[in-house]
C-alpha cells in the first residue's frame, strides 16, 4: 500500500470519523428507491461507478495508519491515499424472495431493511477496500415503470448529505446514458480531487489553543476523561434517563440502526412552509420546533403509561406481550436506582425532578441537542479561486459525456474517449499530474494548485515558462500577421472563420480567468454544532409558544451560522474533535479504547437528537440530461426520478445521540428519516415519537 502517492494526513475532524468508524462501523446509510422506464442492470450500474471512480479522488481513496514522531512522541497517524488506476468498486445486486418481501410487509417495514442491517454489519477494510459502496435490487415492474432500490454505503470522512446528492445524480445520469447508447463506452470526465479538511478552514481561535495543552495532559490521564466531561461535553442529559435502554430497548432483535421512515405530503408540505413565511421563520426552525415537542409528547406519554401500569414493562405498548424479554425486563426495572446525578427521580411528576427546570409558573425543559452544519459557504473564505461542486457543474458534465456519446455514436465509435469542459482544458491538465502529490503527505501544506511558483525556488521551471512564452508569442504574431494578409482589402473570403476563432479564444483575458477556478469534488464539508434547547412546557399545547420556539431556535441557529467567521459554531466540535483525535493516535493509551467507548456508550447518549436538513434534493441535472436525451431519440420516451431518498449513520455501537432527523425534500415531499438504534430504543417507542412528530406537523401547518 505505500507503493500508493498519499494525498494528505487525516485533520482532527475526518480523525474522528474514522476513530468511531474502527470503535462501532459508524457509517453513512442512504436508501433511495429510483423509478425508471428501463431495467436498471447491475452491469450498467458498476460500469457507470467505475468510471465516477476515475473521476473522483474521493472515489479512490483508502486510510492507512503509520508510527510517527510528532512534539517529542511517538503518535499514531491516518493518511488518505490515492488507489489512481487500482481502484475498485464493489457493487452488490440483492434478490427480494417472496417470503422475504411478505414478512416486510406483515413487520410494516421497509423494502429495504435486510440490506440496511447487512450493510451495517459489514465493516469497511480501509487498507483494503473502498470507503463507499453499492448494495441494489430490482424490484420489478409496475405499468410501464421500472422501480430499484439503492442502498449507498460511505465513510463519513469522505460523503456528507449534498456529495450523495451529487453522487446519485451523476450515477443515475451515466446509467441513463448507457441505456440510450449500449454500444458507446463512457467517456472519462473532468478530474476531481479531494477536498481539504473542514478543519483548514476554520480559524484556530484562542479558546482551542488555550485548551491545547489540557489535549496533551488528558491523553494520558484517565481522570482527564471526567474532567473533559464536566468542563467541555457534559453528559448530564435527562431524555437519556426517560427513556432508558433497560426499560425500552428491543432484546428481540440483535443490535441494529433502524429508519423509521415518515413522508410528508406535497400538500401539507406546503401549508407549513406558508406558516414559516408568514412569520419569517426558515423551515429548519420549524423542523427543530418539531423534533423538540415530538420528545416531549413521547416522554410525557411513557411517564403516564408507567404511573397508570406501576411498572416499567415495555409491553404497555404492545398487545400483551409475555415473551420472557420483556418479563426480565419487567424484573429488572422494579430493581433499577433511575436517579440522576443530583438524586431526582426523573420518573416521578412530583417533588424533585431534573426532567423540569423551574417552579409551577415557569416549568422549563432542558433539551441538548446536535445540529449537523454545511460548511460550503466558508470554503472560498480564504482561498477565493476554490469552490465545492455545484449541481450546475454536475449538470455540465452529463452534458458533455451525452454530447461526445453522440458524437461516437454517429461515427460508428466504440472506444473511449476523454472529454474535459471547455473552460477547465488547463486546470484538467494540472490536475492529472498533481493529483496523487497533494500535501505531499503533510498535512500543512497546501495543495500545489494553490501554491506560487517564483524564480527563486523553481529557476529551471522559470526559464521554461519564458522560453516556452516567447516561442508562443512570436507564432501568435506570425498568426496575426497571416489573417491580415488573409483579409485583404479586396473582400476575398481566404481566412477560415475557425482559425479567428481559435485565436481571440486564446487571446481572451475572460477565458484566462475562467481557467483559475478550481472546483474541488466529492466530499465531507459537514460538522456538528451543540444546541441547548429550552422548551417550556405550555408549548406542548399552546399554538402561540410552538412558534416562539421555532422562532427562537431558527434565531439561535443563524446567528452562528451565518458569521462571517466560523468560530462560535466549530469551537465545541473542535475541541470534541480534537480530544478524540489526541487520544486515538496515542499508541501508549492501552486502555483509550475503553475511553473512547465511554464517549459513545449506547446507555447514555450527551444529545437527544441531531437534525440534519439536506435541504431541497436539486432533481435539475437529471432531468434536464432526461429532456435532452429525448430530444434526440426516436425510440420511446424515456424516464428516470429518484423516487424517495432516506438515511442514517449507524451509531448503535458508538455515537452521540438517541435519535436522529435526517430530512431531504424530494419531489415536493418531505422525507423525513427518524432513525433509532434497536438496542436502546424499540421501534414502538420510535414509532410513538413518530406519531407525534407528525401531530405537531398538522398543528403547525393547519394554525
Amino acid at each position: 500500500m505505500d507503493l500508493h502517492p498519499h494525498i494528505r494526513a487525516l485533520d482532527v475532524v475526518e480523525t474522528f470519523w474514522e476513530t468511531f468508524n474502527e470503535l462501532g462501523n459508524v457509517i453513512i446509510l442512504n436508501p433511495i428507491i429510483v423509478k425508471s422506464s428501463f431495467p436498471i442492470r447491475v452491469d450498467m450500474v458498476r460500469d457507470a461507478a467505475q468510471k465516477m471512480t476515475q473521476r473522483h479522488q474521493s472515489l479512490r481513496v483508502r486510510i492507512i495508519s503509520k508510527m510517527t514522531n510528532s512534539e517529542g512522541r511517538k503518535a499514531l497517524k491516518r493518511y488518505f491515499i490515492d488507489l489512481c488506476d487500482n481502484a475498485e468498486v464493489i457493487i452488490r445486486e440483492e434478490f427480494l424472495s417472496t417470503q422475504e418481501n411478505q414478512n416486510l410487509e406483515f413487520e410494516n417495514e421497509p423494502v429495504w431493511e435486510n440490506m440496511l442491517v447487512k450493510e451495517q454489519n459489514e465493516f469497511f477494510d480501509n487498507e483494503n477496500s473502498p470507503l463507499w459502496r453499492i448494495r441494489m435490487m430490482r424490484l420489478g415492474k409496475c405499468g410501464n415503470t421500472y422501480r430499484t432500490c439503492f442502498i449507498g454505503s460511505f465513510h463519513h470522512a469522505i460523503m456528507d448529505g449534498l456529495s450523495r446528492q451529487y453522487f446519485w445524480t451523476e450515477l443515475l445520469g451515466l446509467c441513463a446514458l448507457s441505456n440510450e447508447f449500449p454500444d458507446i463506452a463512457i467517456p472519462k470526465n473532468r478530474l476531481t480531487t479531494l477536498p481539504k479538511s473542514v478543519c483548514k478552514y476554520f480559524p484556530s481561535s484562542l479558546k482551542v489553543r488555550l485548551l491545547k495543552p489540557f489535549y496533551s495532559w488528558r491523553a494520558t490521564a484517565a481522570h482527564g476523561v471526567c474532567l473533559y466531561r464536566k468542563l467541555v461535553a457534559p453528559f448530564e442529559n435527562p431524555c437519556s434517563i426517560e427513556i432508558s435502554r433497560d426499560l425500552y430497548a428491543d432484546f428481540k432483535k440483535s443490535p441494529r440502526t433502524s429508519i423509521l421512515p415518515i413522508k410528508i405530503s406535497k400538500e401539507l408540505l406546503k401549508k407549513l412552509m406558508s406558516k414559516c413565511k408568514e412569520r419569517r421563520i426558515q423551515l429548519n426552525g420549524a423542523i427543530e420546533a418539531v423534533s423538540a415537542l415530538g420528545l416531549m409528547g413521547l416522554i410525557y406519554e411513557l411517564r403516564e403509561n408507567r404511573m397508570n401500569r406501576n411498572s416499567g414493562d415495555i409491553s404497555e405498548l404492545k398487545d400483551d406481550d409475555k415473551s420472557p424479554e420483556n418479563q426480565r425486563v419487567k424484573e429488572l426495572s422494579t430493581t433499577l436506582n433511575l436517579n440522576c446525578m443530583n438524586n431526582c427521580a426523573p420518573f416521578s411528576i412530583r417533588g424533585s425532578d431534573c426532567f423540569i427546570q423551574g417552579g409551577e409558573g415557569n416549568t422549563i425543559i432542558p433539551i441538548r441537542t446536535m445540529v449537523a452544519i454545511n460548511c460550503r459557504r466558508w470554503v472560498t473564505k480564504d482561498n477565493p479561486s476554490v469552490r465545492p461542486e455545484t449541481s450546475k457543474d454536475v449538470e455540465t458534465d452529463l452534458m458533455n459525456v451525452l454530447e461526445v456519446m453522440q458524437n461516437n455514436n454517429n461515427s460508428g465509435t466504440t472506444t473511449t474517449t476523454t472529454l474535459t469542459d471547455k473552460n477547465d482544458e488547463l486546470t484538467i491538465k494540472n490536475d492529472s499530474t498533481e493529483c496523487s502529490n497533494l500535501n505531499s503527505g503533510d498535512e500543512n501544506i497546501s495543495s500545489l494548485e494553490n501554491t506560487e511558483f517564483s524564480e527563486a525556488s523553481h529557476p529551471n521551471r522559470s526559464r521554461s515558462y519564458k522560453s516556452h512564452s516567447k516561442e508562443f508569442f512570436n507564432n501568435l504574431n506570425k498568426i496575426n500577421i497571416s489573417l491580415t494578409k488573409l483579409n485583404s482589402q479586396s473582400g476575398e473570403k481566404i481566412g477560415p472563420s475557425w482559425l479567428k476563432k481559435a485565436v481571440s479564444k486564446v487571446m481572451s483575458p475572460k477565458n484566462k480567468k475562467s481557467k483559475q477556478i478550481k472546483t474541488v469534488g466529492l466530499g465531507s464539508y459537514a460538522v456538528l454544532m451543540g444546541l441547548d434547547m429550552k422548551v417550556e412546557k405550555d408549548c406542548m399545547s399552546d399554538i402561540d409558544k410552538m412558534w416562539e420556539l421555532a422562532s427562537n431556535t431558527n434565531k439561535k441557529i443563524h446567528s452562528i451560522v451565518d458569521s462571517k467567521d466560523p468560530s462560535a459554531v466549530t469551537f465545541e466540535w473542535h475541541v470534541i474533535s480534537g480530544f478524540i483525535h489526541d487520544l486515538a493516535n496515542s499508541p501508549t493509551r492501552s486502555d483509550k479504547n475503553r475511553l473512547l467507548m465511554q464517549l459513545g456508550d449506547p446507555t447514555i447518549r450527551p444529545s437527544s437528537f441531531l437534525v440534519s436538513n439536506g435541504g431541497l434534493w436539486d432533481s435539475s441535472p437529471l432531468q434536464e440530461l432526461i429532456k435532452k436525451i429525448n430530444s434526440i431519440t426516436t425510440e420511446q420516451e424515456v424516464m428516470m426520478e429518484v423516487e424517495s431518498s432516506y438515511s442514517c449513520v449507524a451509531q448503535h455501537n458508538a455515537g452521540l445521540n438517541m435519535f436522529a432527523h435526517n430530512i431531504v425534500t424530494v419531489n415536493g415531499e418531505l422525507c423525513w428519516s427518524l432513525q433509532y438504534h434497536s438496542n436502546i430504543t424499540s421501534k414502538e417507542v420510535a414509532q410513538a415519537y413518530s406519531n407525534h412528530i407528525q401531530k405537531y406537523i398538522h398543528l403547525l401547518a393547519e394554525s
